[in-house]
């Protein structure tokens, strides 16, 4: 994996054709070149943390930043608009290396799971049109599988079986020649209630997976501004309804249970295809091809970033922010912050923007 990542040829077009994306501001400036940014991932992590253990006790630890590695390329999409698995995954092994501070892909991912752990991809496919796409998560399940995971152990997985098939997923329930696809399919756990959240979660996170990575996709929602990794968790959930009662409360709320908190070591947003306006089932004109993935441990962080992308573009349909907070921040990813979930702050995020091809 490494050598084909090693091999490839990625050419940045740097921060003038970032702006062109991401248009001015934050998202535009950090815009780098493909190879420094890999030269400098291990040794910024390692810097940071070694700067923290050689502290005086009495001195406030160093805080580290949330990583999220943001990728584009302008060849990804065939013309169909489906997205070239190689390409998605030259995207993610960049993503792992800076994310993680590791020297290859396959470093960063040991650090997600083991060939022991049972991984549970949770994708949003409620919308059939635009879902997380197929090629995404059978990539990330790709690279599992190059460091050890028995497919069996990788499991697909959303609300319900018919919403993966609409979407284009195949089902899979047994068998160790593919990773497994399906449906919660009203298996949930006991309810119980934490914070504002009462409710079930589905047994496929809460009786089988060991880790949790989050695949959303970039969309817009009426009630809370964007729905991306947070709230996609309101697939996990036996009561999405009732749970937007109070919603910019709830989503964090989901986020800050332990079998969710505890187990997602991942975020990655699927940016091939988003919404700008009339989410979450949004009209063919609100939709545009953005050509991108990001990366993050951090899913608040992934979210502040994807909210930031869906700004901007409105800007550039002559649209306001997507919400009337400051800077256009939906309130849950504040309220999220506030609770400790992660970070929704320019200055609390260290982001990479790289345009490859």
């Amino acid at each position: 994996m490494s050598e084909g990542l090693n091999r490839r040829d990625f050419l940045v077009r740097g921060a003038v054709a970032g702006a062109g994306i991401l248009g001015a501001g934050w998202l535009a400036s950090c815009a780098r070149s493909a190879v420094s940014t890999a030269a400098s991932a291990s040794q910024t992590l390692t810097g940071a943390l070694a700067d923290t253990a050689q502290a005086p006790v009495a001195q406030e630890a160093v805080a580290v930043k949330s990583r999220v590695g943001l990728y584009t390329n302008e060849g990804l999409m065939d013309a169909d608009t489906v997205p070239n698995l190689e390409k998605v995954l030259a995207m993610l092994d960049r993503g792992m290396m800076y994310v993680f501070g590791a020297d290859s892909p396959e470093t960063a991912w040991k650090q997600v799971a083991s060939p022991q752990d049972v991984v549970a991809l949770k994708v949003n496919c409620i919308c059939r049109h635009l879902s997380t796409n197929p090629v995404v998560s059978y990539a990330i399940a790709q690279r599992l599988m190059d460091v050890g995971l028995p497919p069996q152990n990788i499991i697909i997985f959303d609300r319900t079986s018919r919403e993966l098939t609409n979407a284009g997923y195949e089902l899979v329930k047994s068998g160790t020649a593919k990773p497994y696809c399906y449906g919660t399919d009203g298996d949930y756990g006991e309810e119980f209630t934490y914070e504002t959240f009462s409710g079930k979660l589905s047994n496929i996170l809460l009786q089988k997976a060991t880790v949790l990575i989050n695949v959303p996709v970039l969309k817009t929602h009426g009630a809370s501004q964007v729905t991306i990794a947070l709230k996609n968790h309101f697939g996990t959930v036996h009561n999405p309804g009732a749970c937007h009662r109070n919603i910019d409360m709830t989503i964090p709320s989901i986020s800050a249970t332990e079998p969710i908190k505890t187990k997602t070591r991942l975020a990655i947003l699927d940016a091939t295809r988003a919404c700008f306006a009339g989410g979450p089932s949004p009209p063919p004109a609100s939709m545009w091809t953005f050509k991108g993935v990001a990366v993050a441990s951090d899913p608040v962080a992934l979210d502040f970033v994807g909210n930031r992308i869906v700004n901007n573009k409105r800007t550039s349909e002559n649209m306001g922010p997507i919400s009337k907070n400051p800077e256009g921040v939906a309130t849950h990813l504040l309220n999220a912050a506030r609770m400790g979930l992660g970070k929704a702050s320019e200055g609390e995020i260290d982001l990479v923007h790289e345009q490859l091809t």
